[in-house]
């Protein structure tokens, strides 16, 4: 698994790119993915992911986190076997939103970070929370045991 991490925020915030490889190890086992996976991860400030929500969703308007899954099947398409790395994804994270959301939240930012990543991550690998209840409480369900036990 490899991350393409991307920073046009500010560099402070590399830090955290350990603490994100291994919780993504740690979802992968978790869910038993197997496969070389590249994961793309942008942070970005509030304009540029405004920008992407209303280009790619068609929503004029801030958001904390938009993921793009890249191997998601359409009806008909066949999976493709390969000891390659294949494209998972890419997960945009907007760090003005997160400190935002920290406070408002009453957490830290760390936990505000974490947190995003895991739920796009989520949606990389097919989990959805908008169009159905059953898989909302499902995907929400595996946040938490993902985070559980993590000191942040």
């Amino acid at each position: 698994m490899l991350i393409s991490f991307n920073n046009n925020y500010d560099k402070k915030y590399n830090k955290y790119l350990p603490t994100l490889k291994r919780l993504t190890n740690k979802t992968f086992n978790l869910l038993k993915v197997k496969g070389n996976y590249v994961i793309e991860l942008n942070f970005v400030d509030n304009k540029q992911i405004k920008k992407i929500n209303k280009i790619y969703r068609k929503i004029d308007k801030v958001t904390d986190v938009i993921s793009f899954a890249f191997l998601e099947l359409k009806k008909g398409e066949v999976k493709i076997k390969s000891t390659q790395p294949q494209f998972l994804g890419e997960i945009d994270i907007s760090i003005d939103k997160i400190i935002s959301q920290a406070k408002e939240f009453k957490h830290s930012f760390e936990f505000e970070l974490i947190y995003l990543y895991i739920h796009g991550l989520l949606h990389l690998l097919g989990y959805d929370h908008v169009h159905n209840e059953k898989k909302r409480e499902t995907m929400f369900a595996l946040e938490d045991k993902i985070l559980k036990g993590e000191k942040i």
